[in-house]
């Protein structure tokens, strides 16, 4: 009995070569740039990150050759979850669809540089259409962007209802997305996200809030 027999096909060793590897990069590489020509014209008007696409591309195929690499073994993959450890990201994401378009990037690469090519192109064919029904059905208006406030108050109920009146008198859709008091409760802060139309101004908006008292200081973090 040959030793292959006695060896489970799961951890057998698979080693594409160098062709196999760079076609994976290729592969991902066009299939990532055309994913992200798409998503930009469907975010053109949305809140999204404007070196998203760039940053799209480049990740699939990275991805692709991590996973050409580290094929079947565990020394390669420990290894690189070692390695990829080191580095620290900074940056946030402004939009979650911003996170998903990114996963499906690393997605495209793993399949691509696994030599999935088949399953690749065409789940890069389908999230294409997905992109496309969600734009149709379920897109915000362009006539609107999200913008996101830092407020900052001396606390007490009355100060904290004239800001909630004032954010809904304002025809705003807003989300506040935390408070928290400060110096034994003394302070308050707030970080709010709101939905304007394009010919609003957030800084008018912050305007209209100090105006309510002077112990309030507002700032735009994302507009």
């Amino acid at each position: 009995m040959t030793e292959n027999q006695f060896t489970p096909p799961l951890l057998k060793m698979i080693d594409l070569d160098a062709n196999s590897v760079f076609m994976g990069m290729i592969l991902a590489f066009i299939l990532c740039a055309i994913l992200s020509r798409l998503i930009r014209i469907a975010t053109a008007n949305a809140n999204s990150d404007r070196n998203l696409p760039q940053t799209m591309i480049f990740l699939g195929a990275i991805v692709s050759l991590i996973m050409a690499v580290i094929g079947n073994s565990l020394a390669r993959a420990f290894g690189a979850i070692g390695a990829l450890s080191l580095i620290r990201f900074r940056t946030s994401v402004k939009s979650t669809n911003d996170l998903a378009y990114l996963f499906m990037a690393i997605a495209v690469g793993m399949t691509s540089g696994s030599g999935y090519y088949a399953i690749a192109t065409g789940a890069t064919g389908l999230f294409a259409v997905f992109i496309l029904i969600t734009k149709r059905f379920f897109a915000e208006p362009a006539s609107t962007r999200v913008s996101l406030l830092k407020i900052s108050y001396t606390f007490n109920d009355d100060l904290n209802k004239k800001l909630v009146t004032k954010l809904q008198s304002a025809g705003v859709a807003y989300r506040i997305l935390s408070e928290e008091s400060t110096n034994g409760g003394k302070f308050a802060e707030m970080l709010v996200e709101v939905t304007l139309p394009t010919d609003f101004r957030a800084a008018d908006l912050i305007r209209e809030i100090c105006e309510l008292s002077g112990e309030i200081k507002a700032s735009i973090l994302i507009d």
